[in-house]
């Protein structure tokens, strides 16, 4: 099979307007799936726990319990995030910059859960056992699950990493252009209406918005649901 055919069939599995949209928000919300389940888990068992440690252990078991947390999300970021760059990148293998992009997603994910919500969830460990009214495991559980929504929202730095691999495959085309497209359905900050249309190149794009790309840099930060395109046979494809 000659380097042509096989372009052009790599290029068949590639996703078009609404279906690689799809594809992208399917990654991305069982990635926040994911999340959801692993603070539920983690409820559970810190309910269990603080709730039958003597008070002179409290301290101590709620730092270990904050820390494994921190560890349990902070892996399913490692995964997802890389997970997405996959998604982006199809067939394309990735270069050196952008696994450099890569390593600083991770590491901003892991300083973002670190630095806000990781407090925010110890904050509501006290404030659940300095509450005279919440008594008991269930009750417990109860005061912090309602967290858990805010946690599924750390799922947006995989939608950012996407589009970084998507930059990625568009430099690699004999056409470079990028088009940043906004989603239909969405509201849009008032960044994304600024930075949408095509580009010469994903470094055209960089260099014009300041370095912003869907999910980085815009208001709209991790809600963001605009995406990038390139060309390929002709046509503005995805993943």
């Amino acid at each position: 099979m000659s380097k042509v055919d096989l372009s052009e069939r790599f290029a068949a599995l590639r996703g078009h307007g609404a279906r690689s949209r799809r594809k992208m928000e399917s990654a991305v919300n069982e990635y926040q799936r994911r999340l959801g389940l692993t603070y539920e888990d983690w409820v559970n068992l810190a309910s269990l726990q603080l709730m039958e440690v003597p008070d002179d252990k409290k301290e101590e078991t709620i730092l270990a319990l904050i820390l494994l947390l921190r560890q349990m999300l902070q892996a399913d970021g490692r995964r997802f995030i890389t997970d997405g760059m996959l998604l982006g990148l199809g067939s394309t293998l990735p270069t050196p910059d952008l696994d450099r992009r890569l390593t600083l997603r991770l590491l901003d994910n892991d300083r973002y859960v670190e630095s806000s919500l990781i407090p925010a969830i110890d904050a509501r460990i006290r404030k659940a056992l300095s509450d005279p009214d919440i008594i008991g495991v269930a009750a417990f559980a109860t005061s912090m699950m309602a967290l858990q929504a805010r946690t599924e929202l750390y799922a947006g730095p995989m939608w950012t990493m996407i589009q970084d691999a998507i930059g990625e495959v568009a430099r690699q085309q004999e056409d470079p252009r990028v088009k940043w497209v906004l989603d239909d359905l969405a509201k849009h900050c008032a960044d994304c209406p600024r930075f949408a249309g095509e580009y010469d190149s994903f470094d055209d794009m960089l260099a014009r918005t300041g370095g912003a790309i869907p999910g980085s840099g815009v208001q709209c930060g991790a809600n963001c649901r605009c995406r990038l395109e390139y060309i390929s046979n002709e046509q503005w494809v995805g993943p």
